[in-house]
């Protein structure tokens, strides 16, 4: 039986990067939901149209920093800052709610709980540009996505993709893979579309991977993306 893993976890310490960056001994499984949260509450703020590829969580004591990349700064940063600041209200309203919650729980299960003042933690958030998207598998996977949701043929929306992305010099291959009900088809069905090389089996090689969801009036299409780029780009 084959035995799959994420192209990405298999390349830590390699040439990829932790996106959370914190350690803790006994509160780990308390400060990992914290971060799940913290990401799906900007990601359904800000939407798929800020082209956010990654959202880094760096910890301190009583600090929480957030470093979003995304293609598209204008909009997550808003006018005169406001996107970020309504931003930082909403984390740190929802975060408060979240561990009050979690500290009644405890209190309710642990007999003698010792329920001290709930912390308030600092929020900063920092915005970096991404100048070329065609280089990230996620900003690639939600442009494909983007377009199957605008009715666009899958075919055409793939290889217009696969071309862009492959005139930047840095990139020397790319995998699409598309499944479900590909143009309203009563059978869902796998399609793979393959430009260059992809040496998965190469743990050193510099692959980025990215699954993404478009939502279809015929249903839910999967979309996953490699990109096989030069080495010297994560370098710098």
């Amino acid at each position: 039986m084959g035995q799959k893993t994420s192209a990405l976890s298999i390349r830590l310490q390699l040439n990829k990067d932790w996106s959370s960056k914190w350690f803790s001994d006994k509160k780990f499984k308390d400060l990992l939901i914290e971060d799940l949260l913290l990401k799906s509450i900007i990601a359904k703020k800000l939407g798929r149209s800020a082209g956010i590829n990654k959202i880094e969580i760096q910890r301190k004591t009583q600090e929480i920093k957030i470093i979003i990349h995304t293609s598209k700064p204008g909009i997550v940063i808003g006018r005169n800052g406001q996107g970020i600041s309504d931003l930082k209200k909403l984390l740190s309203k929802v975060l408060q709610s979240h561990r009050e919650k979690t500290s009644k729980i405890k209190s309710w299960k642990i007999k003698n709980y010792n329920n001290k003042e709930i912390v308030k933690d600092k929020i900063d958030i920092e915005v970096m540009e991404i100048r070329e998207p065609e280089l990230y598998a996620n900003l690639v996977a939600l442009n494909i996505a983007q377009q199957l949701e605008k009715r666009m043929s899958y075919r055409r929306a793939v290889k217009q993709v696969i071309s862009r992305v492959m005139q930047n010099k840095k990139i020397l291959g790319i995998k699409v893979a598309v499944a479900g009900r590909l143009n309203g088809v009563e059978i869902a069905r796998r399609e793979k579309f393959v430009k260059g090389s992809i040496p998965l089996s190469r743990f050193k090689s510099n692959i980025d991977y990215a699954a993404q969801s478009a939502y279809t009036t015929y249903g839910i299409v999967g979309i996953k993306v490699w990109i096989y780029k030069k080495k010297e780009i994560d370098k710098k």
